[in-house]
Parts: C-alpha cells; sequence; structure tokens
C-alpha cells in the first residue's frame, strides 16, 4: 500500500479541489440563483397566445345593433421550436398521427374536402423539406375555433398550433350614422368617431394562454398552462334613433345630390332633453368599406355638425333679436325703414335685403328676413350686451358633445365700423351647426340652452348599466320671452320667408327660419340652412339641415335647406306616433 498511497493522492489533491468547487457552484445555483434559473427555462420554454376579447357593441335608443364585432381565427400548423421538427427520424414518427390529427381537425371545423387536402399538403411538403409553419385554415368562426381549441387541449397537441384572432367589426346600416360611428381599419385600430373615442371602453382587455412545450422523444409536446380570460368590452347605447337617422340620411343626401353641393349635414335633436335622434352628414361612407372613400377630397369622414364651421346668416336673426327684446330697445309693433333695393348705409357699412322691402314692424323684420331691419334694432346693443346676447346662449362656446375634434366658434375682434351691424345678421363669426341647433332649443322649450347628448348610458359585459344623466340645461332667456320668439319662428313658415314649406307637411306644424350666406373669402360659394322645431306649439323635434355650395340659382335656405327639414320633421313625427300606438308608449 506503501507505494500506491502517494500514486492516488496527486490526483486526490488535485481533484478534490475541483469537487468541491462544482459542488458549492451547484448549491450557489440551487440556493440562491435556484429561482432566476428557473425562470430563464421558463421563458425559454413558454409560450403565449393571445386571446381577443369581444369588442363591445353600439346600438341605438331602441337596442337595434349599430356596430358590432365578429371575431375569426386563422389558425396554422407550427412546428418552430420543437425538436422533433430537427430531424427526419423524429418526423416520420409522428407523421401519420399529426395526418390523423389534421382529420380531426378538417371534420372539427368543418373544412370542405379541398381544404383538407390542402392540410395534408402542408403536412407532407413540411416532412421532405425545411418548412416547419403552414396555414390550415386563414378564418373561421369563434365557436369552431373554440372547439378545435378543446380538441387540442384533449390531445395535448396546443403547443403545435397557432391562434390568430382577426376582428371584422360590422355596421348593420351601412352609410346611416357612419361618420358619428367612425370605424376600424385593417389592424383592426379604431380610427374615427365614438369607435375611436370610446376606444377604451369598447375595446376590453385581451387574455392570453400561456404554456410550456418542452422537445421529448417518446411524446410529441407535453405541455401545461395557464390562461387569463380576456374581458369584454363595454357597450354604448346611444341616443340615436336608428330610425329617424335613415329618414334623415335619405332625405339630406337628395337635397345635396340635387345641387351638387360640397357637403351638408342634418341634425335632429329632442329640444327638451338634448338627445340627438339623428347626426347625418353627406358626403357620407360605408364603414365596411372605408379604404374606397380615402381619396375623396370632400372629406366623407368628417363630422359636419361639429367639425365644420357655417357663417349662419339669418338663421342668427332670432338671438339678436331675443337680446333686442329682452334689453327693452324695442318691441314688435315698432316700425323700422328697411329702405330700398339699393339697400341702407349704416356710417360707410351698406347692408342689402333681398329684395326691397320698405317699411315693417319688428315682428315682420324677422318674418320676412331683413338684414337692415336687424342691422337697425340689433346695432342698438353695442358691444357689451350683443357679447351678453351671445354668451346668454352659449353661441361662442362648444358644444362639449362627446365625439371629439369639436371646433369652436370664430369671430374677430369688435369693429365699430361694422361689427354692430354684421353680427346682427349673423356674418363676422363662424359657429358649427350643432351649437346652432343646441342654442336654438331655447325657443321651443321655454328658453333653456341644452347639452347635445349622444351616449345614453353604457352597459358592461356583465349586463352591468351605467346611466349617463343628462345635464341640467341653462337658461338662456325668460319663458314669456321664448314663447314670443316660439310664435314668431312659427309665422315665418305661415306667412314669411318659409311659407311655401307648409304644403310639404302631413301630419305636423312647423315653425323656423332659413340662412342664406355666402363663405366669407370665395364669394361664389353658398351655405344654405334652415333650422325649425314641430309641432309648431308644442314641439317634440328640433332639425336642422345645411346644405354646403350649393351650385345653381335659387341657392337660399328656404329652397334649398327648408324642404329637406320639413320632411325630416315631418316623417320623423309620424315615425314616432305610429310607434307610439303600436307599443303605447310615450314618443320618447
Amino acid at each position: 500500500m506503501g507505494p500506491v498511497l502517494p500514486r492516488i493522492a496527486l490526483p486526490v489533491a488535485l481533484i478534490l479541489p475541483l469537487l468541491v468547487v462544482v459542488l458549492v457552484r451547484t448549491a450557489t445555483l440551487h440556493v440562491k440563483q435556484g429561482p432566476a434559473v428557473d425562470l430563464r427555462v421558463d421563458r425559454m420554454v413558454r409560450r403565449v397566445s393571445q386571446v381577443a376579447a369581444d369588442r363591445g357593441e353600439i346600438l341605438d335608443r331602441e337596442g337595434r345593433v349599430l356596430a358590432a364585432t365578429q371575431v375569426t381565427y386563422g389558425i396554422a400548423f407550427d412546428g418552430k421550436g420543437s425538436e422533433l421538427w430537427t430531424s427526419v427520424e423524429r418526423k416520420t414518427k409522428v407523421a401519420d398521427p399529426i395526418a390523423w390529427f389534421l382529420g380531426q381537425a378538417a371534420r372539427t371545423l368543418e373544412l370542405e374536402a379541398s381544404a383538407e387536402r390542402r392540410m395534408i399538403s402542408g403536412l407532407a411538403q413540411a416532412l421532405v423539406g425545411e418548412r416547419r409553419y403552414f396555414v390550415l385554415t386563414p378564418a373561421v368562426a369563434a365557436e369552431k375555433a373554440n372547439a378545435f381549441r378543446a380538441l387540442l387541449e384533449a390531445n395535448g397537441w396546443q403547443g403545435w398550433f397557432r391562434f390568430e384572432p382577426i376582428e371584422r367589426r360590422v355596421y348593420p346600416l351601412g352609410e346611416v350614422g357612419s361618420t358619428v360611428l367612425g370605424y376600424l381599419n385593417d389592424e383592426p385600430v379604431a380610427a374615427c368617431g365614438l369607435e375611436l373615442y370610446f376606444d377604451a371602453l369598447l375595446r376590453g382587455e385581451a387574455g392570453r394562454h400561456v404554456y410550456r412545450q418542452y422537445p421529448l422523444i417518446d411524446d410529441f409536446v407535453a405541455a401545461q398552462g395557464r390562461s387569463v380570460d380576456p374581458r369584454g368590452g363595454k357597450s354604448l347605447q346611444l341616443t340615436l334613433d336608428a330610425t329617424i337617422s335613415y329618414l334623415a340620411q335619405e332625405e339630406l343626401a337628395a337635397a345635396c345630390q340635387k345641387c351638387d353641393a360640397k357637403w351638408g349635414t342634418a341634425i335632429v335633436m329632442d329640444p327638451h332633453s338634448g338627445e340627438l335622434l339623428a347626426l347625418e352628414s353627406w358626403p357620407s361612407f360605408d364603414p365596411q368599406r372605408f379604404r374606397e372613400q380615402s381619396s375623396d377630397p370632400r372629406q366623407p369622414f368628417c363630422i359636419r355638425a361639429v367639425q365644420s364651421h357655417i357663417v349662419p346668416g339669418s338663421i342668427f336673426k332670432p338671438f339678436i333679436l331675443a337680446g333686442v327684446l329682452d334689453h327693452g330697445l324695442s318691441n314688435l309693433d315698432e316700425v323700422v325703414d328697411c329702405g330700398a333695393k339699393e339697400g341702407k348705409l349704416f356710417g360707410r357699412f351698406r347692408v342689402h335685403d333681398h329684395k326691397a322691402l320698405g317699411i315693417l314692424t319688428v315682428a315682420q323684420v324677422l318674418q320676412k328676413s331683413s338684414n337692415i331691419g336687424m342691422a337697425t334694432i340689433g346695432s342698438r346693443l353695442g358691444r357689451e350686451r350683443m357679447y351678453e346676447t351671445l354668451d346668454r346662449f352659449e353661441l361662442r362656446q362648444r358644444t362639449g358633445l362627446e365625439l371629439g375634434g369639436e371646433l369652436g366658434a370664430k369671430h374677430p375682434e369688435w369693429n365699430e365700423r361694422y361689427s354692430p351691424f354684421s353680427l346682427s345678421f349673423g356674418h363676422e363669426i363662424q359657429v358649427t351647426p350643432l351649437r346652432v341647433a343646441a342654442s336654438f332649443a331655447a325657443f321651443a322649450n321655454g328658453g333653456l340652452v341644452v347639452t347635445p347628448r349622444l351616449v345614453s348610458r353604457i352597459v358592461d359585459a356583465d349586463g352591468q348599466v351605467v346611466p349617463r344623466p343628462a345635464p341640467a340645461p341653462r337658461r338662456a332667456i325668460k319663458p314669456e320671452l321664448a314663447e314670443t320668439v316660439r310664435a314668431l319662428l312659427e309665422s315665418v313658415v305661415e306667412e314669411g320667408t318659409g311659407k311655401d314649406l307648409k304644403k310639404l307637411l302631413s301630419c305636423t306644424t312647423l315653425a323656423g327660419k332659413s340662412g342664406t350666406t355666402q363663405h366669407e373669402v370665395r364669394k361664389n360659394e353658398y351655405i344654405a340652412s334652415f333650422v325649425g322645431f314641430a309641432p309648431a306649439k308644442e314641439p317634440d323635434l328640433l332639425c336642422m339641415v345645411v346644405v354646403y355650395g350649393p351650385k345653381g340659382y335659387p341657392h337660399s335656405g328656404s329652397y334649398i335647406s327648408g324642404p329637406p327639414t320639413a320632411r325630416i320633421l315631418d316623417r320623423s313625427i309620424r315615425h314616432l306616433t305610429d310607434r307610439s300606438r303600436a307599443t303605447g308608449a310615450a314618443r320618447f
């Protein structure tokens, strides 16, 4: 033993420290760095597939679907990341089971025979070459995809297949309400309208399916996983009425096409609550074919009621007249000289009427829509009281409609040479059509300016309702003054500039005011507008139609925009009456 020990001692002396180092290192890795190593290994073998959340619906006031999502899934075979797919021997071993499984998949997905043959062909190409990925089917319904996912999990195959959710947003009414609803692009990402403004609520939270994929010899894939269920998006119930929106879109499109206008908008509102029953623009677009409209120079995606300015013209006169009467600066019986055909000078500022109107009372000034008459009495307000009148009706404020992109009023600094006169008949200021409509409601509801509303409530995926109460209206003028102006607006249709509209009414009466103005720079472009409410004495609905850039003559508001306003109100009142009779419920 003597000669042996020295020969053993040296190797042991050399190996023992190495063993100690290995043991210490192993212990260190296991005790101190074990969790980190486990995490690295987990990341190497972990696979995650996204599970799309159901996007919320958009409904009209009666619960009819305006926008909804259909989710389909593209399913692909994916051999990437598996060592089984790195050798011919292993590929051969799994070929028959995979072929059998693809046959099961074809039946589960209810694929046609041709699609099943393409699947088997894809497998054959993968086995003889280096191809590891091929698509089983580009799009199947969610229920079929779920059935296939269950089949995968039952057989331990989920690690070799990918599910790519494909959302397709559908809009059953097509172009009706399209600018308000907006659309989802190809990604799909919300691009405009309510889809964009409420995107965070509508889209919900995506879920995920997490599993671990290990390369084994005796089995295909051993998967162990957990999943996080998606949380569906919330749904919006709007104040819009699908039928009234359709009527408004139809009448607006016909009016704009008849005069080859650049654009137009139609607004239908409950003047008491501010709820919008229609908010239409022309040109409009089909949200499911948005790419076809992307190059249209007329901007079909623009919500004209809130994202375009108009020079209001004569539809401004009732506001100024209310201010004059409220401050006691005139009365309805005062006689005003409205001059001759060549107009009337106010200093160096000449004001014209559409024809010589001669001597009129203040009541007739509004009936006949005299610019000269309004300049005469409106200029008495002066700067402070003029702006106070505008601010009482909130005409220099945004409505705050929940759509985004709303424009505020534009007007230059006060100029004593012409501001007292031009503002009196709606020039020298630019506002949005919706701003005018919301303020005009004060003449239909007893003197209150309402806040336009578009979303009445929000419903989550569990059916829990979050109501959105209407903001309280603000008083602009006293009820008796509002009634005075309302009666004058009724007389405009009975015996004034809107008298030709009576023949278009079959089931209601109308009160309102027209406006005709020129673009402040492009003088050959006109803006024709009409805002009115019905029935005239106890209004249920208010409607405003604006047609921008009509070609030809006449281009007045009473001729271009008055008829569609009258028809929209008449047809809408008839619709609400018929529905009320059929259901026994109130109109609203």
